[in-house]
């Protein structure tokens, strides 16, 4: 749950039909009994995935891959890490792909990164407003670290402003040189619910 204009939000993406269910609860476990809520339901249709396969080099952030202004559906992308590791410092030092973007409205936005088992991948998101992004997880431009972790797949959702430009680094921490690895971005207009 994340907050959206002030009020808390889910968004998820459903990938099939089915039924789904929401617990809503007291956050502070307090019990009481006097509370109220309202759940609005907006369901955007995603239509087919936008497909985007890596491009090397996008190694460094001279020379990523740009992915231009996203637009509110699912984009898939798809790459592999050449090469696996990090360093003493923890951070990355094998193959990293690095992609920028920006997303054509106020949006909020999902990121899945999944791959095979046996490896650990990571991502890192990255406000790049100044234009001098360090990519590392120490980084001052860092803005969610919460896809660097052990967990299979490694998810987030963050609320992005129209016209910030983003990067997004995504690396194989732990595992096997020329692993493939899938970044799922579902892109919702923060328009919704209306």
């Amino acid at each position: 749950i994340f907050g959206l204009e002030g009020d808390p939000a889910v968004s998820f993406y459903a990938a099939e039909a089915g039924t789904y269910f929401l617990r809503v609860g007291d956050a502070s476990d307090g019990g009481g009994a006097d509370y109220s809520f309202t759940v609005d339901l907006a369901q955007v249709p995603a239509g087919d995935p936008t497909e985007i396969p890596e491009v090397e080099p996008n190694d460094l952030v001279d020379d990523w891959q740009d992915l231009g202004s996203l637009g509110g559906g699912i984009h898939a992308l798809s790459g592999v890490a050449e090469t696996a590791g990090h360093g003493a410092d923890n951070d990355l030092n094998g193959d990293l792909d690095v992609f920028r973007f920006t997303v054509a409205e106020n949006s909020t936005a999902s990121f899945t990164l999944s791959w095979e088992t046996g490896d650990d991948f990571d991502a890192v998101i990255y406000d790049d407003t100044d234009g001098e992004t360090v990519l590392g997880f120490g980084s001052d431009q860092a803005i969610d670290l919460s896809m660097a972790s052990t967990a299979q797949p490694e998810a987030t959702t963050q609320e992005l402003s129209a016209g910030t430009p983003y990067v997004i680094g995504i690396g194989n921490w732990d595992g096997d040189d020329g692993s493939a690895w899938d970044l799922k971005i579902v892109v919702i207009p923060s328009g919704f619910p209306q």
